[in-house]
This record gives structure tokens, sequence and C-alpha cells, in this order.
């Protein structure tokens, strides 16, 4: 009687093995991948969906990506369109609504706290405009916002712009020091 017991619970692990292996090959892995985009891993397999997506002006193939958040949200700014915002993940669909309202006063009517201050983001990120992440009202998100523009514009000038903070919120911050952090991050 034991063996028998032995033999039915190994064939149930077992059948949980595959049944998961099945779920996770057959739903969570998106079924087809491009053509464009066969024999690419990691990071170029998911720029290369992204940017498919983006030529196509398809968000159903961002859900093909592993960065599906990153492609809603590109192509959410390129067709100001706040619907597909929606379709991203609940903690990245505000900065995906601030850079699609593109309005300082939506996010102000909208949002408070660190909502608020990530829908602003969003508007800055949204338009590369590093003037923007002025209207922020954390200097931490301030700081981090002037040195995504400045990655993604690749131009270290950019960081100028932390001479504009309001010294308010300044702090204790040593603003040549800010200045030089920004400057010497890598692209």
């Amino acid at each position: 009687m034991k063996k028998w017991l032995i033999v039915l619970i190994i064939v149930v692990i077992f059948v949980l093995l595959v049944l998961t292996s099945l779920y996770f090959f057959l739903i969570k892995i998106p079924q087809s991948v491009p053509e464009e985009c066969k024999g690419l891993g990691g990071k170029e397999w998911g720029d290369c969906i992204n940017n498919l997506a983006i030529e196509k002006n398809s968000p159903s193939i961002c859900k093909k990506s592993m960065y599906y958040n990153d492609c809603y949200y590109n192509l959410a700014i390129l067709n100001r369109d706040i619907s597909i915002c929606k379709k991203m993940d609940e903690g990245f669909q505000i900065k995906c609504y601030g850079a699609v309202e593109n309005s300082v006063n939506y996010c102000n009517q909208n949002y408070q706290g660190d909502e608020k201050n990530i829908c602003l983001f969003g508007i800055a990120d949204g338009n590369l405009d590093a003037s923007a992440c002025l209207n922020i009202g954390s200097r931490n998100f301030i700081l981090n916002c002037i040195e995504l523009i400045k990655d993604k514009k690749q131009e270290a000038s950019i960081c100028e712009e932390i001479r504009k903070i309001d010294t308010s919120i300044m702090e204790d911050l040593d603003l040549e020091e800010a200045i030089d952090q920004c400057k010497s991050d890598e692209y």
C-alpha cells in the first residue's frame, strides 16, 4: 500500500510540474515572436519588439515584450492616447498620464504628493525637457528627472538645470557637487 501512495505522489508532482511549465510557456510567454525579432535575446529582443510596435503603431505588439510598460509608454506619448496608458501596470500609469496629458494643471488637479511628482516627471520625460523637471516639488525627483533627460539626450550640459532648482527645496545639497555628479554619470 505504501508503494502505491509514493507512486501516486510522484505522479501528482510530475503532473503539477508539467502544468506549471505549460502555463509559463503557453500563457505567460508570448505565443509568437515577430519574425524581425527572432534570434535576439534579452534587452535586444525587448528593444526590437518595442521598436516594431512603434513602427507599426500597434499596442498589441507591446504585450510580447518583457519591457511592455516602456513600449506602451512610448506609444501612448506618440499617439497622445491615454487609453494606452491604462494597459500598463498600475505603478507606471501616472507617469504616462502626465506625459500624454502634457499639462501641469492636469497633474496639480488630479494628484498630490509623490503621485503629483511622478505625473510632473512624466511631462518632462515625455517632452525630453529638463526645464519641466523644475515643476516637481521634490529635490530627489527633480535630480532624477534632470539626469534621465540628460541620459536620453546624451547632453551633459543639461545638468546645468540643477542651478535653477528652487532654493527652498535644496536643503543641504551642495549645488556644484550635484552638477558634477550628474555630469559624471555615464550615458
